[in-house]
């Protein structure tokens, strides 16, 4: 057995995001800020510390645009405009003329509320949102990206420009003289004038839009997505961070540059406190004027992550269904990359000849060349588009797939099938191997010599579905279904099992840094070897709940991907001084322990002694004795062994779990809890 040693700088951290959501707006009413985001409406009373969601009543969870008008805060969402009086403990809708379109701003107007929209115009409703009439004569697109009202003038931010209307929208009139960027997406009136931000900087106008100046100074030409006033300061949220100008726009500073790599798209003032919300990087705050943030996002969903990959210091972050984030600072920081491949699930991420790769679940190859700002999809002869896994070879990309394994020699612009000795089957891992070695593994483990053209199969010896591959100093190594993990010094010619510590466990993820190899057992347990696999330790403590779906080391940083808990973090000197082994004897008498924890759910572990070799079942039975599952089977060596029964597909109740070795026979009872 193994005792453990942990100090403060052993522990595991979540690290900030990413989020399965984007922030899209913030509003504060006294103590309380409100963010709008695409996974619903969240409050916060304690400066962020802590977020609550406040959905009731809520027909659509895209909340585009707060406003705050009398005793009520309303919310442009999806699905029309919604009303509060509570502070969100119940939404009611502002009238049903706007139910359906998709808001996108608001704005008020002495006593008139204002709506835009992102494909229906703009509507204006002089009854606190009980009727609302269409005001879009003059107006030469129905998308609005932004509304603001200064004095008794109503402005309109749309993709081909500003517009102007001094009749509560009754007409409009186009204002562009000198607004070189047509694409406005935020203004802000401060005295007497009024910024646009556009995709490419800012711009000044002093008389209410009859002339645009360039107030760029600083900025960099980058997208600006938001507007906030503090005293005497202005604010930008950019695709790069946060900015400043204390002289009306004429020059900008970066506020912080923490946030230079994060996509703020809303920004609000709550005294001396600012907030800024980020795509998919969560919310930060900041008490010195912007000068440093600090993550504050706390009750915010975090997204399920299916890889994670590291190049040049550069930390990819692959999603189930919500796009790719990427962090220049081990997590601190994620940035959503919203272009070109938000909706796939991201199945395994590889770099080759300066682009990003990412394999997902339908759609094929997506590849970047920007560092994931932005991706396009190439598929040319890529007959399955279910890519399981990556590695690349001397400039040859080999892709693992649902149905084969696929070769390209362009970076991904083109495939091939290999033709000899490599049938056709469900490919969950490949590795390559210097100088010309691939490995491929499914229901089986094959290897190639001559880079993909030629395959011979290497299973002797392994008997059950390949999971994983990695390469180590004691050879290449593979993660099997129940099995555990082999290791092969002669190129897969001959497998010895690891440490049986992982012997009856399914392990999906294998990572060798140095001389370290990282595992995950059973998709819940993390486990490390310092002695090429002989024995195995576990990294779980600290860990959350979830499956854990993906491992990689980045800088000085063990990263772990989970499936709802977004990415953690352990530093890898903690994890070196972490575990003290002691020597682990042989046991003496076949024993099957209590499982732990009891009553559970969904998971619980189960251990067991194995005094000599022998043929060994563990299966699980209903009250009925009909088998539930059966979690080990097959010949094992003399051991103390442990493995994970997940019990998600089960109703509540009382399991028996029955070992068989030899002529030992011991059954206990278990309790699912859900």
């Amino acid at each position: 057995m193994h005792t453990f040693l942990y100090a403060q700088l052993a522990q595991w951290a979540q690290t900030n995001g990413p989020y399965s959501i984007n922030v899209q707006c913030l509003l504060v009413r006294g103590i309380n800020v409100f963010a709008g985001t695409t996974g619903g409406a969240f409050l916060t009373s304690d400066y962020g510390t802590t977020w609550i969601p406040i959905d009731s009543g809520l027909t659509n969870n895209s909340i585009q645009a707060y406003a705050l008008f009398g005793p009520a805060v309303f919310a442009g969402t999806g699905d029309g405009v919604f009303q509060t009086t509570d502070n969100g403990s119940h939404w009611t809708t502002a009238g049903t003329a706007l139910s359906g379109l998709r808001v996108t701003s608001l704005a008020i107007l002495g006593k008139t509320l204002a709506a835009g929209t992102a494909a229906d115009g703009v509507f204006i409703s002089p009854d606190s949102g009980q009727s609302w009439t269409p005001v879009d004569s003059g107006l030469t697109t129905s998308s609005i990206n932004a509304l603001s009202a200064l004095d008794t003038v109503l402005f309109a931010g749309t993709h081909v420009g500003a517009f102007i209307s001094t009749n509560k929208g009754t007409s409009w009139a186009k204002i562009d003289s000198g607004l070189t960027n047509t694409n406005v997406n935020a203004f802000l009136s401060s005295g007497t004038n009024i910024l646009a931000g556009t995709n490419n900087g800012i711009f000044s106008s002093s008389n209410y839009g009859g002339g645009w100046i360039w107030a760029d100074s600083g900025l960099g030409n980058t997208a600006i997505n938001t507007f906030a006033l503090m005293g005497s300061t202005i604010l930008a949220g950019t695709f790069g961070g946060v900015y400043t100008t204390t002289n009306s726009g004429i020059s900008w500073t970066v506020a912080d540059t923490s946030l230079k790599s994060s996509n703020v798209s809303a920004i609000a003032v709550s005294g001396s406190t600012l907030f800024a919300g980020t795509m998919g990087g969560g919310i930060y705050v900041s008490t010195d004027n912007g000068a440093d943030w600090s993550p504050a996002s706390r009750g915010l969903p975090y997204t399920k992550i299916r890889s994670l990959f590291v190049n040049s210091g550069l930390v990819v972050a692959g999603t189930d269904s919500q796009g790719i984030f990427t962090s220049t600072d081990n997590g601190t920081h994620w940035k959503f990359t919203a272009s070109g491949a938000t909706n796939f699930t991201v199945n395994c991420l590889a770099a080759l000849g300066g682009y990003l790769l990412a394999g997902t679940h339908s759609g094929g190859l997506y590849r970047s060349s920007n560092n994931g700002a932005s991706w396009q999809q190439t598929a040319i002869g890529l007959i399955n588009p279910w890519i399981l896994s990556f590695t690349v070879l001397e400039g040859l990309l080999v892709a693992g797939t649902g149905g084969q394994v696929f070769l390209s020699s362009d970076y991904g612009s083109s495939w091939s099938i290999p033709t000899t000795g490599l049938p056709g089957g469900y490919y969950s891992a490949v590795l390559s191997s210097w100088p010309t070695i691939l490995y491929a593994g499914g229901l089986s483990i094959y290897r190639s010599t001559d880079a993909g053209s030629h395959w011979t199969w290497q299973g002797s010896g392994i008997g059950t579905p390949v999971l994983c591959l990695a390469e180590g100093y004691a050879g290449i190594y593979v993660g099997t279904r129940s099995a555990g993990v082999y290791v092969s010094a002669d190129s897969g010619k001959s497998w010895t099992a690891t440490g049986t510590e992982l012997a009856f466990s399914s392990v999906g993820v294998l990572v060798d840094s140095d001389s370290l190899m990282f595992a995950v057992a059973d998709s819940q347990h993390i486990f490390m070897s310092k002695n090429n696999g002989a024995r195995w330790d576990s990294l779980s403590q600290g860990l959350p709940n979830y499956k854990i779906s993906s491992l990689a080391v980045a800088d000085t940083n063990l990263l772990a991907g989970t499936s709802g808990d977004g990415v953690w973090r352990r530093g890898m000197s903690s994890i070196v001084l972490g575990v003290k082994p002691t020597k682990q004897p042989v046991p003496t008498a076949f024993r099957l322990e209590q499982n732990y924890p009891n009553p559970f759910n969904p998971s619980t572990r189960i251990t067991c002694s194995i005094p000599h070799t022998s043929d060994v079942s563990l299966i699980v039975y209903d009250l009925l004795g009909r088998e539930v599952a059966r979690l080990v089977q097959g010949t094992k060596p003399p051991g103390d062994y442990s493995v994970t029964w997940n019990a998600t597909n089960v109703p509540s109740g009382v399991y028996y779990y029955r070992l068989v070795a030899g002529n030992f026979v011991e059954t206990k009872k278990m309790v699912v809890m859900k």
